[in-house]
């Protein structure tokens, strides 16, 4: 009788004692799995940035504080192009062409989270852009391509940025032109701007109540009178569109832009559509005007009947 109560007994220790060892050695093993993870990690961060690291504690207090100051101005010109390119941008407003809606020297945010998210569907009649202009508008010249002006247009920095009568960056070029239209015509619209009337998109008239007057100018129905029209306000369209009297069908990817100061605007009845890549962003809201009220830039919509 006591040995098979001693027996019994021996089982169950033995039970408990395999089990707490099965339990220990899961307990081991995820150790060991977070330590592999964490060496791994350790071992990423030293081959990314471990020999830079060494290679800075090798130098001297001048030169660590020399690339130390190059770091940190890389670092503020990467946040700088992210919130440029990706988020928002600030514009000011150099000339009549929309008033009344935007006066000389206001400052807009310009933003370019729905440009980046949507593509050609950010962007709506009524609504106001900034943008590169065409060739057209530029006595024939485009966006130059070298790597002065692609970084002036990446970063924003140029040589027109002055404190009182030093200029920050000298050693940069001006930035190249942008201009701010609202949009009237959408890709595959029917285009024509009937003179002292309005503009008609596939034959209705649109509603334009944020229009400064009606315009004065020659009407423009077909290819043949935007080619006139172009050369009236100076800027030449290709000859193909001299005696062309097809419709205005506005091209896919293109968009009508019109300043809302139409007497006053060189605008698309003088330079043709703009192309959605040259499309900077579009007007958020205005922060900064010298007098008055700041107007409400959501798009009126521009409404057929």
């Amino acid at each position: 009788m006591i040995n098979s109560n001693l027996k019994s007994k021996f089982i169950r220790l033995r039970k408990h004692l395999l089990a707490a060892l099965e339990k220990n050695k899961k307990k081991e093993t995820i150790q060991s799995s977070n330590s592999t993870e964490i060496n791994a990690k350790n071992t990423f961060e030293d081959k990314v940035f471990g020999k830079w690291n060494n290679w800075k504690a090798s130098l001297g207090d001048t030169q660590k504080g020399f690339v130390e100051a190059t770091e940190f101005i890389l670092t503020l010109l990467l946040l700088l192009i992210i919130i440029r390119q990706g988020i928002f941008e600030r514009r000011y407003i150099p000339s009549e062409s929309m008033l009344p809606n935007l006066q000389i020297g206001d400052q807009l945010i310009i933003e370019k989270v729905s440009k980046n998210l949507f593509g050609s569907k950010a962007y709506k009649r009524g609504d106001i852009i900034v943008f590169y202009p065409p060739k057209e508008a530029n006595n024939g010249q485009d966006l130059k391509q070298d790597f002065p002006n692609g970084f002036v247009r990446l970063t924003g920095l140029s040589s027109d940025i002055q404190v009182g009568a030093i200029t920050l960056f000298p050693f940069l070029p001006k930035a190249e032109d942008a201009y701010i239209k609202r949009i009237v015509g959408l890709p595959g619209d029917k285009l024509e701007i009937k003179s002292k009337d309005g503009v008609y998109i596939n034959g209705q008239k649109l509603t334009e109540t944020y229009v400064f007057e009606k315009p004065f100018y020659d009407s423009i129905n077909n290819l043949k009178d935007l080619y006139a029209s172009s050369v009236a306000c100076g800027t030449t369209l290709d000859s193909k569109f001299e005696n062309n009297t097809n419709p205005i069908i506005i091209p896919p990817d293109h968009y009508l832009c019109l300043g809302d100061n139409r007497n006053n605007s060189k605008d698309g009845h003088c330079w043709g559509f703009v192309k959605r890549d040259r499309i900077i962003g579009k007007a958020h809201s205005v922060i900064w005007r010298d007098l008055g009220l700041k107007p409400d830039l959501r798009s009126p919509y521009s409404e057929l009947f």
